[in-house]
């Protein structure tokens, strides 16, 4: 994954527990464009097992999980579906463009 400093989202879902730090981080990325890097601070232990998962079960790619320098993991995703807002905001800019409403 390739990002620049404006496309990285930093999530802090550290005390949360299972299925919280999902929730927490579900919402984080509900809006985010294509393309976003996401970085998860976790400390839930079965953040190393779910969030691969749930990567993929939400369309996103995720790096290797690794350990967190002051404990827990670090999960690093992308985003690669646009998000519902972002996708029917395009949809209906080109609608209104050709003069179609949605």
């Amino acid at each position: 994954m390739t990002s620049s400093a404006s496309d990285i989202v930093e999530v802090d879902a550290r005390g949360l527990g299972n299925p919280t730090t999902f929730i927490h981080v579900a919402k984080s990325t509900r809006y985010l464009s294509r393309g976003t890097t996401v970085v998860v601070r976790a400390d839930d232990d079965s953040a190393a097992i779910d969030f691969p998962a749930w990567a993929e079960w939400a369309g996103h790619a995720i790096d290797p999980i690794e350990p967190a320098p002051e404990g827990g993991y670090l999960v690093r995703l992308e985003v690669l579906k646009g998000s519902r807002k972002t996708q029917h905001a395009v949809e209906s800019s080109l609608a209104s463009r050709k003069g179609m409403t949605r």
